[in-house]
């Protein structure tokens, strides 16, 4: 969800993010977030820090884009 609103913000007129996984540099050191270093990657291997920072939610927010409400 917060990947989708980043990248295409116009395909949606409202966005609900109940249990939110947004800042991907960050996630694996915050309560169950290292459980799901498999599958996401870890910002602590230089290799996978670039693509989590390509799509974190939390790291690619333009202050010039209308974003869903």
């Amino acid at each position: 969800m917060g990947a989708s609103i980043t990248q295409r913000p116009e395909l949606f007129s409202a966005v609900w993010c109940g249990y939110p996984l947004l800042d991907m540099l960050r996630y694996q050191k915050f309560l169950v977030g290292s459980y799901w270093k498999t599958e996401y990657g870890s910002s602590d291997n230089e290799k996978q820090f670039a693509y989590l920072r390509k799509y974190s939610p939390y790291h690619n927010v333009k202050s010039s884009t209308a974003y869903p409400r």
